[in-house]
């Protein structure tokens, strides 16, 4: 819960706490020398418009995002309007602990969603580089 509230005001209360996935995450990409760029929608108070064209500018073709499951229909209705606007966009979420915890709700949850490319669900096996990589597993 802590997470949500956090992300729903972070500039409200004048500061902002990075997801430990995030920074994980981050760290194991770098290392396999992926070039990373940062987008804050909620504490840039970003549109979704204003999200595609930085995607765009910056030619990125792979996006990492949070989803939490208290702001399931905002989270998802962005990511898949900013992918509306970039198709060959690929979003990968780093889900919150129900879907880490319960592997086969993540797969029906990717099912469903046609649009979402995966869902990483152990930051521990650093997987991500392979998928990356083509490696679908």
């Amino acid at each position: 819960m802590m997470r949500g509230l956090i992300r729903e005001r972070p500039t409200q209360y004048g500061f902002s706490w990075p997801s430990v996935d995030i920074v994980l995450t981050s760290g194991f990409l770098h290392e396999k020398g992926h070039n990373l760029n940062y987008i804050d929608a909620s504490i840039d108070h970003l549109s979704v418009d204003q999200v595609a064209q930085r995607i765009k500018r910056q030619g990125v073709d792979t996006l990492v995002s949070l989803y939490s499951h208290f702001y399931q229909r905002n989270d998802i209705d962005f990511l898949r309007r900013v992918k509306d606007k970039n198709p060959q966009l690929k979003i990968i979420i780093l889900p919150d602990i129900q879907h880490v915890l319960l592997p086969n709700k993540a797969l029906s949850f990717l099912k469903e969603q046609d649009w979402l490319n995966a869902i990483v669900l152990s930051l521990t096996h650093n997987d991500l580089d392979k998928y990356l990589q083509g490696d679908p597993s």
